[in-house]
């Protein structure tokens, strides 16, 4: 009797919306900052980026189907607000 229950290994590009939005963030996040600021720090989706296995074990939670694709832009975001020291421009003013 054959094993059907074989699933499929996720990688980003099965999450291209996330991928996009990520990227999209990370323009945000540096359009807000001064020049000075932005020339210090690598892009946050950078390899890089000191933040890089932090995002890359968020990834891995949603690869095995740990957290959804809204939970993982909501901690990478999270990560991102500490890593550039601010809330992310287009939610400051929300509750």
């Amino acid at each position: 009797m054959q094993n059907n229950s074989f699933k499929p290994i996720k990688n980003f590009r099965d999450f291209p919306f996330l991928y996009r939005e990520i990227n999209a963030r990370d323009v945000v996040f540096r359009a807000d900052f001064k020049d000075i600021d932005r020339a210090n720090k690598p892009p946050f989706s950078s390899r890089d980026c000191p933040y890089s296995e932090k995002q890359l074990a968020i990834w891995n939670k949603l690869f095995v189907d740990t957290i959804t694709e809204e939970q993982a832009l909501e901690e990478i975001t999270l990560l991102m607000e500490e890593y550039y020291n601010t809330k992310y421009p287009l939610k400051r003013g929300l509750k």
